[in-house]
């Protein structure tokens, strides 16, 4: 069994290409300095603390990446024995995170939940793309869009905890339908890359369980009851939170249907006499 160390940890960080970095710096620049910052009434860099925090987060979101490279180089071991090499690691790192935290100078209050929720994250795309995106059931669909942005919703825990903001599980709540949406962009951005190399992607699960001729409407009406379920949970925010989380969800479905069209002839899809679930506020954007 393969049992690494903090400080091995840390060294793996150093050897992580500048491409990831890159994307490392999107997830950033899209989460925490357009939307996480925004909502808890930050500048990116308003004084020296905000600066330690943004490097923080991205030491964490890098964390995240080595976890992520793990999961896909194991692809082939069955996680749900709780064995294999890759495994092992990802056990490693799964049982040092919180001293991770500490090492950074990070408070640890109320990030075991969304640690869980990584690691049954994990365990699902494993199980998913080990046998081929076959046999995927709606309990398994529904596990993965729900846990997939578990990453990005521990950067936005970190940010609470870290500032003393008192925590607002109303934009919690509302945030998790605008980060499920904004992972489906983020999915049928890389869905080329993806099939290609083999990796779990959302936009390949349901193209799978669905065919070709259809994935695309299941998505979309997938993304219609999170944007109803975003408006409704909205209401009770204020309109400095609404405007922020409007903005995020008008570029992501802007983004999302553009893609979709680049998939193949999916204009019925988008059409308003089509009889697809979307409604006219998505149409209009």
């Amino acid at each position: 069994m393969k049992i690494i160390s903090k400080q091995e940890i840390f060294c793996k960080l150093l050897t992580v290409k500048i491409s990831t970095y890159y994307r490392i710096y999107t997830i950033l620049d899209k989460y925490v300095f357009k939307l996480y910052y925004p909502l808890n009434g930050l500048s990116n860099f308003s004084d020296i603390n905000k600066v330690k925090l943004t490097i923080n987060l991205a030491l964490v979101e890098s964390i995240m990446y080595l976890i992520d490279g793990l999961a896909e180089d194991g692809r082939e071991e069955k996680f749900e024995q709780n064995a294999g090499a890759y495994f092992s690691q990802l056990d490693s790192i799964k049982s040092k995170f919180l001293d991770l935290m500490s090492s950074l100078g990070l408070k640890k209050n109320g990030l075991e939940g969304y640690i869980e929720m990584g690691e049954k994250y994990i365990r699902a795309e494993n199980r998913i793309v080990r046998n081929k995106y076959k046999n995927i059931n709606a309990q398994d669909i529904k596990e993965v869009v729900e846990l997939r942005s578990s990453d990005v919703r521990l950067l936005h825990i970190i940010i609470i905890n870290e500032l003393n903001i008192e925590r607002n599980d109303e934009l919690i709540n509302a945030l998790w339908h605008l980060e499920v949406i904004s992972e489906f962009e983020n999915d049928l951005d890389d869905y080329k890359e993806d099939k290609l190399n083999g990796n779990f992607n959302m936009i390949i699960m349901y193209e799978n369980i669905y065919g070709k001729e259809l994935f695309c409407r299941e998505i979309m009406g997938v993304l219609s009851n999170h944007l109803k379920d975003l408006k409704d949970r909205s209401n009770c925010l204020t309109h400095e939170e609404r405007e922020v989380l409007d903005n995020m969800s008008r570029n992501s479905m802007k983004k999302i249907i553009a893609s979709v069209l680049d998939l193949g002839d999916a204009q019925d899809i988008i059409s308003p006499t089509s009889g697809s679930s979307i409604d006219s506020k998505v149409l209009s954007l």
